[in-house]
Order: structure tokens, then C-alpha cells, then sequence
């Protein structure tokens, strides 16, 4: 049975400050890993501040609103050198980090969520969980999370979820990352509580060992402190002062062993001097301390009720902004740092009754990084069903997620742009359907998407989508995104029926007649016909490139991060755009591209 020391940092940030937050989050980081933590979690919104000013100021008073204004000027946007920064970390310490902070969106400034990222010893951002309803003043600066962020990720010691203040006392929540097979749940609490509430240590304590008996998880609870930024700013009267210098306010970070019958020790006011407490002040003093314990992992594990945990055969419930299968560069459009993951465990094949964990082929994928060389003369980008119809929502028929659109339209944009740039061609497949008598469109003579669409289906999880409608000949669907062109030079096929991008096209012979060898492909669906396209590519000899945040998957984001690894373990290299245009500017067999 696998043995991980765990830390759960308990300090305060630097308030609404982002750079200096940050540089104390890797002075953590570091002090963790030299105690011997594998694993550290961080408090809510450690970077760079949680919104506790609307405790003790009205929401539309003008400290408020100033304070409202700095937590965006200083929120986190994914990615950005701060999430960079906390990677690199991760990877020279060689920790798995859980890390609260306040995300802005890369495309809408204005829209915040409270945010733990999650990331392995690689460097590689494998996830993220956004707080799926926020609570108390968080509703007045944080909009709701997505729900699909509410998946475990994949590690060495086993699934790993998250969950945020509140959620940790919300079953159906707690119950989410169980029924994944959860062996760690870390939890991210915030400075302190309000006036009127029941005591945060109290709650953390209690929640904490619940979810770890029902779960049968260890419970990895971070709380924040109070530092001396917020008892300066955050009062607004002589009451406000006397609360927040008390003792007990804050903190209370905890680890819980569900195996344990003896009491939880939870972090207290004054350090204890206990193994693997740093050195520093109480959580009064805003210096924080390091809650560690060596954790012995038994398994398998099952979530509550007795219900065998998910069978899956392959990647365990990847998600966007979050969880990529270990040996497969990083699927998410937020994060993605284009490095090979390489935290899951060693195994393969099918054992019942357990989650499975990918196989790491992280050595594999960088020795093959290094074998990789683009002539930009021989070289084609193809975009594979990038138009209307999946990505513009106003008009989309089979549209991606409404969070993915916005980055992966920048990213082929991008792409085409510096293609164009370096001499390379660019090549616009586009699915085009006739309308047909009977039975309506071209889609219908295949006899699955009929069935689809007989049964009232939608292929999109938790959207509607309709197959006998999407990109009918003549329809805006079927136009191509007006970022991406064409341009003069660029090709366009319209002839496209089904997955694969060759099939029943003239694309082969296009990239033949120009001398073509290596094939660049962004587009959707990553899992059907950029897939297909990859393999039908492979079969003709030609060198296979998919650009990683320049795709996007409607169907879920387990089919997304498996058509990435499949690419990358099988058929080809898997690469963010700005390594793909490096290397399309870099000569031919020079240390840069291949470096």
C-alpha cells in the first residue's frame, strides 16, 4: 500500500496583492516539499484574496467596490506567468499542489470563480474545479463554476478530488467526487467566517472527519488565516477589530484518516512543535504553519452506501481545466503547458470494480518531443470542421462548450496566423450536408446518427444538438469563422460527409500535389474527426501533429483528453500552438527544433 505525506498550508495571503501572494505560495510550496510533503493543498482564494470585506462593508459601499475592483485587477486568469509560475514550482519540488485561487476568465475580465487548480509533479495543470454555487458575499464578485469541474483527477496515490468551503457540508456534492473513487479529497476554506456564523474551526472539524467516514477518503481540510493587510482594511467599526483579533477566528486546517478511531488534530492557536509543523506564528499572526501526516492509502476504495466505484476502462474522468490522463500532454484549454503527464500508476488492463489509472508514458512522449522536426515547406495546417456550426454559439447547431469556444477560437487563430506567416498552407475542411427528399439530410443514411436522432438524443452531454439539422448545404453553420479567413492562399473543402477528413475528399490529393509530409490538425470534435483524420493520416505516411488547445470536443471532456493520449501515445505528437509556430520558424534539424 502506497504511503504519501501530505501538507495542508495554513497562512494568510498577501491581500489582494497577486505577485506577492504568489511568491509566498512558492515559499510554501518549497518548505512543504522539504518537510517531505508529496501532496499540499492550499486555502480558498489564497492567491490573492477571498472576498471577506462584504462581512463587515455594505456591497455598494466604496471601500467595497474598491476592494471589488482590486480582487479582479489581481485575480488569476488560466494561464498566466502566475499559473506558470505555480507549475514550475510543482514540478521542481516534485508535488502534486492544490492551489485556491480567484480565476479570470482569459476572455471576459469581468467574470470571476472561485477556483482550485490542481496541478502534478510534472508541472502539468491536470484540473480544475471551479465552486459550483457561490455563497454569502462570494455572490456578489464570483459567478457560478461549471459542474463538469466537479471531477477527480488522476495521480499516483490514486483519484483526487476538490471541493470548496460550503461544498464540503453539500452531499450531492461530496457524493460527486466519492462516487469517482475519491482516495483524497482536498478542501479549501477560507480566512475566516463571518459574525453571525458558526465557528469555521467547529465546521471544519465536523465536516471534515463526516466526508472522510462517509466517503472513506482522507480529507485534506486548508484553511486560511488572517493576515496584517485584512486587519487593517477589513474593519469597519471597533467591533469588526475586536472579532477579527481574536483567537480562534481563523484557521483550523485538518487531515483526517478515515481509518483513524482515534480524535482529528486540528491546527491550533500557537505552533505545537508537533513532526512536520513548520516553524512560524499562530493563525493570528498571518505567518501560517504546515498541517502534515503520512497518509496510508488502502484500497480499493468504494464511496458511500457500498457502491463499487466507477468502472472505466482507460482515463479516469479527465476534464477540462482539468484532469488530463497521465503520458498525454495536458488536454485543457485553460491551462495546458504542453509538457507529457506523468502522475498515474503503472498499470493497464481491466480489473472490475476500480477506477483505472492511465499508464505513464511521460519518457516515451519527451523522447519522441526530441525526434520531432516541421519543414514548414512540406508542412500543411488543416482545420478540421473549425466553423460556425460548432464554434460560433449564436448560430451553432452542435456547438463545443460555451467555456471552450472563446480559447479555441483564439488558438487556431493564432495558429493560421503564424502558418501563414512561416509559408505554411492552410486547408479548410468543412462538413457539408445536401438536403435530401427523404431521409432529410445526408446525415440520416447512417444508420447511428439516424438512431440518435429517433431515440431524441443529443450527442452533446447535457445540451441539446440536432445531427439532421447541423451544417445543411447553404446554411450559416457550414461558413467558415471569420477570424480564421480563408485568405487568398488558404484551400477550402466542402465535400466532407462523415469523421475523417480524407474520406470522400480531395484532401489527400491536395497535399500530395504540394509535396506535403507533416499535417497540423486543430479543429472538432478531437475525439471523431480529429481523430479520424489523425489516423487516416498515419495510414498514408504522413507526419501527424494535433495542436492541443487549438481543439475541443462537444461529446465530454473524457472523450477529449482520450482522443488527445490516443494521438499522442499512437499516432502522432500532441503540442500547444506556440510550440508548434517555434517550431515551423526554427530551421530544419537546429537544437531549436528539436530541443
Amino acid at each position: 500500500m502506497p504511503v504519501v505525506r501530505a501538507a495542508v498550508v495554513q497562512a494568510a495571503p498577501v491581500f489582494l496583492d497577486r505577485e506577492r501572494s504568489l511568491a509566498k505560495a512558492l515559499e510554501w510550496i518549497a518548505r512543504a516539499a522539504e518537510a517531505g510533503a508529496r501532496f499540499v493543498v492550499f486555502p480558498e482564494g489564497f492567491i490573492a484574496a477571498h472576498p471577506v470585506w462584504y462581512h463587515f462593508h455594505a456591497a455598494t459601499s466604496r471601500e467595497s467596490l474598491r476592494m471589488a475592483r482590486e480582487l479582479v485587477e489581481n485575480a488569476v486568469p488560466v494561464p498566466s506567468p502566475t499559473t506558470e509560475a505555480l507549475a514550475d514550482a510543482a514540478a521542481r519540488h516534485r508535488v502534486y499542489l492544490v492551489m485556491g485561487v480567484c480565476e479570470r476568465h482569459a476572455r471576459n475580465p469581468g467574470l470571476l470563480h472561485n477556483t482550485q487548480l490542481f496541478f502534478g509533479p510534472d508541472g502539468a495543470l491536470l484540473g480544475k474545479h471551479q465552486k459550483v454555487m457561490p455563497t454569502v458575499g462570494e455572490r456578489l464578485v464570483h459567478a457560478p463554476g461549471f459542474g463538469d469541474t466537479l471531477r477527480t483527477v488522476p495521480t499516483e496515490f490514486g483519484p483526487v478530488g476538490g471541493l470548496i468551503c460550503g461544498e464540503a457540508s453539500n452531499p450531492l456534492a461530496v457524493f460527486a467526487v466519492a462516487a469517482q473513487g475519491a482516495r483524497i479529497i482536498a478542501v479549501s476554506w477560507p480566512n475566516h467566517f463571518s459574525k453571525n456564523e458558526h465557528g469555521m474551526r467547529d465546521v471544519i472539524l465536523m465536516a471534515s472527519r463526516a466526508m472522510g467516514y462517509r466517503t472513506n477518503a482522507f480529507v485534506l481540510s486548508a484553511a486560511g488565516t488572517i493576515g496584517p493587510e485584512m486587519r487593517e482594511r477589513l474593519p469597519s467599526s471597533a467591533e469588526d477589530a475586536e472579532f477579527l483579533a481574536r483567537p480562534g477566528v481563523c484557521g483550523g486546517s485538518v487531515i483526517v484518516d478515515p481509518h483513524d478511531r482515534g480524535p482529528s488534530r486540528q491546527r491550533g492557536d500557537r505552533p505545537r512543535g508537533r513532526r512536520g509543523d513548520a516553524a512560524g506564528g499562530g493563525p493570528g499572526s498571518g505567518r501560517g504553519h504546515l498541517r502534515q501526516a503520512g497518509a496510508r492509502l488502502r484500497g480499493p476504495l468504494q464511496p458511500p452506501g457500498g457502491l463499487p466505484a466507477p468502472v472505466v476502462h482507460g482515463p479516469a474522468h479527465p476534464v477540462r481545466g482539468s484532469a488530463a490522463p497521465a503520458g498525454c500532454p495536458g488536454p485543457d484549454l485553460a491551462g495546458r503547458r504542453g509538457r507529457p503527464h506523468g502522475a498515474a500508476g503503472r498499470g493497464g488492463g481491466r480489473r472490475e470494480g476500480t477506477v483505472m489509472q492511465p499508464v505513464d508514458r511521460s519518457d516515451m512522449l519527451r523522447a519522441l518531443r526530441a525526434q520531432l522536426a516541421i519543414d514548414p515547406k512540406r508542412t500543411a495546417v488543416v482545420l478540421v470542421d473549425a466553423h460556425r456550426g460548432h464554434l460560433d454559439l449564436a448560430v451553432a447547431t452542435m456547438p463545443v462548450a460555451p467555456e471552450d469556444a472563446p480559447g479555441v477560437r483564439e488558438a487556431l487563430a493564432r495558429l493560421v496566423r503564424g502558418a501563414r506567416a512561416a509559408g505554411v498552407m492552410v486547408v479548410h475542411v468543412v462538413m457539408t450536408h445536401r438536403r435530401l427528399p427523404y431521409p432529410g439530410a445526408e446525415s440520416m443514411t447512417n444508420p447511428f446518427w439516424r438512431a440518435v436522432e429517433a431515440a431524441k438524443q443529443s450527442l452533446i452531454p447535457g445540451r441539446r444538438s440536432t445531427i439532421a439539422g447541423h451544417n445543411l448545404e447553404g446554411s450559416p453553420q457550414t461558413e467558415t469563422l471569420p477570424e480564421l479567413g480563408p485568405e487568398p492562399t488558404d484551400y477550402v473543402i466542402r465535400t466532407k460527409k462523415r469523421l475523417s477528413a480524407f474520406y470522400g475528399t480531395d484532401l489527400e490529393f491536395l497535399l500530395r500535389t504540394h509535396g506535403v509530409e507533416t499535417v497540423v490538425l486543430a479543429g472538432i470534435n478531437t475525439n471523431t474527426c480529429v481523430l479520424c483524420t489523425a489516423f487516416d493520416a498515419f495510414n498514408r505516411d504522413l507526419r501527424v501533429v494535433v495542436a492541443q488547445d487549438a481543439v475541443a470536443s462537444m461529446y465530454g471532456e473524457d472523450l477529449h483528453a482520450f482522443g488527445l493520449q490516443n494521438v499522442a501515445r499512437c499516432l502522432g505528437w500532441v503540442l500547444p500552438v506556440d510550440e508548434i509556430l517555434a517550431l515551423l520558424e526554427a530551421p530544419v534539424g537546429s537544437a531549436k527544433a528539436r530541443d
